[in-house]
């Protein structure tokens, strides 16, 4: 299914700020998310994937966390550097 990957600022642990999002088609596996802002380096940060409700438009609140398996979000966090 076509989905969102969402770049967040990192708030104590949980999804702060969305940075960024793209949409990804069905099969579409690589790619770049546009930032609004840029990140600092030694800040962490969370890529997550969110599928899109259908109306490819971007929406926190309709476009639901995809999450795996266990129930687990789909995300991965990870520091900048310079």
């Amino acid at each position: 299914k076509d989905g969102w990957v969402v770049i967040h600022e990192d708030n104590n642990g949980i999804l702060g700020n969305a940075l960024g999002a793209q949409l990804f088609l069905a099969g579409v596996n690589s790619g770049t998310v546009e930032l609004l802002r840029g990140m600092e380096a030694g800040n962490t940060y969370h890529a997550v994937v969110r599928q899109d409700d259908g109306d490819r438009a971007f929406d926190l609140a309709k476009d639901l966390l995809l999450s795996d398996g266990r129930g687990d979000p789909v995300q991965v966090t990870f520091k900048a550097t310079k």
